[in-house]
C-alpha cells in the first residue's frame, strides 16, 4: 500500500517573510519570525527577514567547501553591517568560521567515515586507547554528566534509519522493528546491552584520551550480525553540531545571529539588537499538523523542539506515515529498541545552555511512554522552561510566557508550584 505523507523532492530554502513593526516600543519592534523545523517539536520553515539591501541586514550564511557537507540540515542567519563592520567582510569571516567548525564537529561525530580522532576510529578500536578529536571529547563528557545512554543504540539507529527512505509500506518491512518479530528481537538484544555499562561503555581518560570498553559477548553479536559499530550520535547529532557551531562564531566575537536545524535544534546568540523573536509551535492530533501558538522572546536562547509528526517537505528524513496513519520517528527507546515519544510536541529553552545540553537534560521525552504536567516540575526546578502541548492546551513552566497567535479553541496553562 502506498504511504500518504511522501512527496516530490526538491531543495530546502529559507522563506521570507516582511519586517512587522510595532507601538509598544520607542524604537519600533522588529519581530523576526523564524518557523523553525523540528524535532518532536516546534518550527518549520526558516523565515529570514531581509532589513535592508542585499549586503546588508539579515542574511543567510551558507558553509562552503567540505563544511557544507556537514552543514546541509543547518541554516544560519545573520545581521550583518549592523556593528559598523564592512557587511561584505564581515560576511566572509563568519562563513570560515562556520564552515570550518561544521566541517570539525561534522567529522568527529560522524561514524560513517573514518577521520583522526572521530567516532568512526572509536567504533573500529574496541578495549584500546584513542587520541580523540576535541569536539568528540567534549560531547561524550557532556553524555557522561548526564548518564545518558542512547548514543550506544548505534546499530539500531544504523539499520532503523532505512525507513525513512521507504515510499511504499511493503517496503519498511526489512526496516521496521514493529511489524518485523525478527528485528524486534534483534532490537531489543541491541538495547539490553546499550542498557548495560558492563557490555558496552566509554571510558573517558582525560587529555582527550577515551577507550570503548566493549565485552567479547557483544563483540561477538554485533561481528555475527555485522552491526557495525556500538556507537551512533543519531538524531542527537544536530545538537551537537549546532552548538559547536554557534559556539565558534560566539568566541570569535559574532554573535548578531542565529543558528538552526531543521530537526529542532536552535541557537540564538543575538545579545543586544532589542529584536524580538518568534518560535512557532505546532500540534497534530489528528491528521493536520497545524500551528498551535507563538512563542516571542527577546536575547541569547537556546531551544530544542520535538514533535512526532512531519510538517514539512524535509520531515520525509526522519519521519514515515504509513497508509493506515501510523507515525514511524527515529527516536528509540533503551527500553527495547522500538520508535517511542512521550508527546506530540514538546519544547524547552533555557538561556544558560546549549541544545546538546537541554536536550540530555530533557530526556523524558524519548524515555517515557506518556508525558504528563507533572514531569515538567524538575525541569522548572534547573532553570530549563517547557511548553508542552497536549489536549488542546499548552502547558508551560514560566508563568510569564509569551504565547500569542494561541489557535482556536486552545488554552494556556501556567505551571507553577503545587504539580
Amino acid at each position: 500500500m502506498g504511504r500518504g505523507v511522501r512527496r516530490g523532492g526538491g531543495g530546502y530554502a529559507p522563506k521570507v517573510q516582511k519586517v512587522e513593526l510595532s507601538d509598544k516600543h520607542v524604537k519600533a519592534r522588529l519581530i523576526l519570525a523564524l518557523a523553525f523545523l523540528v524535532v518532536a517539536v516546534a518550527s518549520i520553515s526558516y523565515a529570514v527577514v531581509l532589513l535592508t539591501g542585499v549586503e546588508k541586514g539579515w542574511q543567510v550564511i551558507t558553509a562552503t567547501g567540505d563544511g557544507s557537507l556537514y552543514a546541509e540540515e543547518l541554516v544560519l542567519n545573520y545581521d550583518l553591517g549592523a556593528l559598523d563592520r564592512s557587511a561584505k567582510s564581515e560576511s566572509r569571516s563568519i562563513k570560515a568560521i562556520y564552515s570550518e567548525a561544521c566541517l570539525k564537529a561534522g567529522k568527529a561525530l560522524d561514524d560513517g567515515q573514518e577521520a583522526t580522532g572521530n567516532l568512526y576510529t572509536l567504533n573500529a578500536s574496541p578495549n584500546e586507547e584513542v587520541k580523540l578529536d576535541e569536539a568528540l571529547y567534549e560531547a561524550l563528557e557532556l553524555i557522561e554528566k548526564y548518564g545518558d545512554r542512547t548514543i550506544y543504540l548505534g546499530p539500531a539507529f544504523r539499520l532503523y534509519a532505512n525507513i525513512f527512505s521507504c515510499t511504499e509500506d511493503w517496503q519498511t518491512l526489512d526496516f521496521d522493528p514493529e511489524e518485523n518479530g525478527m528485528l524486534r528481537e534483534l532490537f531489543g538484544r541491541i538495547a539490553g546491552y546499550a542498557r548495560d555499562p558492563a557490555s558496552v561503555a566509554v571510558e573517558l581518560l582525560g587529555d582527550g584520551k577515551a577507550i570503548l570498553r566493549i565485552s567479547d559477548e557483544y563483540l561477538s553479536f554485533l561481528e555475527e550480525e555485522e552491526l557495525g559499530g556500538a556507537l551512533s550520535f543519531g538524531w542527537m547529532k544536530n545538537a551537537f553540531l549546532v552548538d559547536y557551531a554557534a559556539d565558534s562564531l560566539a568566541q570569535a566575537g559574532f554573535r548578531r545571529g542565529n543558528l538552526s536545524s531543521y530537526d529542532g535544534y536552535i541557537r540564538n546568540l543575538d545579545e543586544d539588537s532589542g529584536i524580538s523573536y518568534s518560535l512557532n509551535l505546532f500540534d497534530r492530533p489528528a491528521d493536520l499538523a497545524f500551528q498551535a501558538a507563538r512563542l516571542d522572546y527577546h536575547g541569547p536562547m537556546s531551544f530544542v523542539s520535538y514533535r512526532n509528526f512531519p510538517v514539512v517537505g524535509m520531515d520525509e528524513r526522519r519521519f514515515y506515515i504509513t497508509a493506515d496513519g501510523k507515525r514511524k520517528t527515529l527516536y528509540l527507546s533503551l527500553e527495547n529498541g522500538l520508535p517511542r515519544t512521550a508527546a506530540d510536541s514538546f519544547t524547552v529553552y533555557s538561556d544558560q545552555m546549549g541544545c546538546a545540553e537541554l536536550m540530555l537534560a530533557s530526556a523524558l521525552y524519548y524515555g517515557k511512554e506518556e508525558m504528563v504536567g507533572a514531569d515538567l516540575e524538575p525541569l522548572r526546578e534547573c532553570g530549563i522552561r517547557a511548553v508542552l502541548i497536549k489536549d488542546h492546551k499548552l502547558l508551560a513552566t514560566d508563568p510569564d510566557v509569551a504565547l500569542e497567535d494561541v489557535y482556536m479553541g486552545y488554552e494556556v496553562e501556567a505551571l507553577t508550584d503545587g504539580l
